[in-house]
């Protein structure tokens, strides 16, 4: 979370508390519970938002042949690999973390499949994989990416097996790559 927000939301929480502090319990009662909606109804915008104006602002500069994603030239004629970035805009859409895992399976076997039918001579691996994902990501750029990562980390991390968790590795390290990358440039 940006400074700034923090140092704002904890001035005014103190500055409310201290305006509340005369009144009667029951009132605090009925005061503080809304107070605390507001403030986190600010945080919230101010929290969930940081990683997706990131990937905005990369959206504009960083494309297939970008040097930090380094994706082979054989699969440069499938970009910009639209089916994918379709399938990950809709895991929002799913509740459960198992149905957003089965989405993000969905996306990376598009991927591969998209990248097999390119380069029919070999089989993609890892590094001919991610760093697709990492570009499709960033252009589909899915709202709340790294609550979603923490949802299905929470909730249904420890479920994961196989195949699922060898694509669930994959998708969080595209994540945290993207964190790293300079949207400047």
């Amino acid at each position: 979370m940006p400074e700034s927000l923090n140092c704002n939301c904890n001035l005014y929480l103190e500055i409310s508390l201290k305006c509340f502090k005369s009144f009667p319990t029951s009132i605090m009662a009925l005061c503080v519970p809304n107070l605390l909606e507001y403030i986190f109804t600010y945080l919230f915008w101010g929290v969930f938002r940081v990683l997706h104006e990131h990937i905005q602002r990369l959206s504009k500069v960083v494309t297939a042949n970008h040097r930090a994603l380094q994706i082979p030239e054989v699969y440069l004629r499938e970009a910009p690999w639209p089916s994918a970035q379709s399938e990950i805009r809709t895991i929002s859409a799913y509740k459960t973390p198992r149905d957003k895992v089965r989405c993000i399976l969905r996306m990376c076997s598009t991927i591969m499949n998209l990248l097999s039918l390119a380069n029919e001579d070999s089989v993609p691996g890892a590094d001919d994989f991610v760093p697709v994902l990492v570009f499709v990501l960033i252009k589909a750029n899915p709202p709340c990416l790294l609550s979603t990562v923490q949802y299905i980390s929470s909730f249904y991390g420890n479920c994961l097996s196989g195949e699922e968790s060898y694509w669930w590795m994959q998708f969080t390290a595209a994540v945290e790559f993207i964190k790293t990358i300079d949207d400047r440039k």
